[in-house]
């Protein structure tokens, strides 16, 4: 998630040629499709299971990344754009999935770590994340062979760093098709009340 944040803008400015400014907003609609899907995971997560939200949630953002890995000097504005709506989508109904299922796993009297402990390792896994794929972008950009176009060899390589995001995410998917079918359940008050 936060690779995608991280070089999507990269790619606008030195690949497509677009402003920093330009760069900075082309992250809109990635934000934009995130909240969409962050407020319908919300609500989804009272009628069914975790793993029914987090699965094609897992599915969309690996499908966004793939895409993401396939841009070349080509990519217009609109396909980036297109890209990243699909990567938002996929990673929006995550952030309140994981953190409720952290806090509905434990008891009441340690909630609050478990959602701290949550956000800790999103914070950790980000910075590493980004600190490895920044690593890899580096290596493969010194070692870029015989292309003497430095935007081309800045679209394949950050091809790669979208690539091993999407390997990222691939194993997440398989670790979201072995979770149980936990899901949340309705507080007592509200169900008397339904009742």
């Amino acid at each position: 998630m936060f690779g995608a944040i991280a070089f999507i803008p990269l790619f606008a400015q030195d690949v497509m040629g677009v402003s920093p400014t330009y760069a900075g907003y082309i992250l809109i609609p990635l934000m934009l499709s995130v909240v969409v899907t962050t407020t319908i995971g919300g609500r989804l997560m009272s009628k069914v299971s975790y793993r029914a939200i987090l699965v094609p949630s897992m599915a969309l953002m690996a499908i966004g990344l793939g895409l993401l890995g396939g841009m070349t000097v080509d990519t217009t504005a609109l396909h980036l754009v297109l890209y990243m709506i699909i990567t938002g989508l996929g990673m929006g109904a995550l952030y309140p999935v994981v953190g409720t299922s952290a806090q509905s796993a434990v008891g009441p009297g340690i909630r609050g770590v478990a959602t701290s402990s949550s956000q800790f390792f999103r914070s950790i896994g980000g910075t590493i994340g980004v600190s490895v794929l920044g690593s890899l972008l580096t290596k493969r950009m010194v070692t870029g062979g015989s292309e003497t176009d430095y935007r081309v060899v800045l679209s394949h390589t950050l091809n790669s760093v979208f690539l091993v995001g999407l390997g990222f995410v691939i194993i997440a998917l398989i670790a979201c098709f072995l979770m149980g079918n936990a899901r949340l359940v309705p507080k007592a008050s509200k169900v008397k009340q339904r009742a």
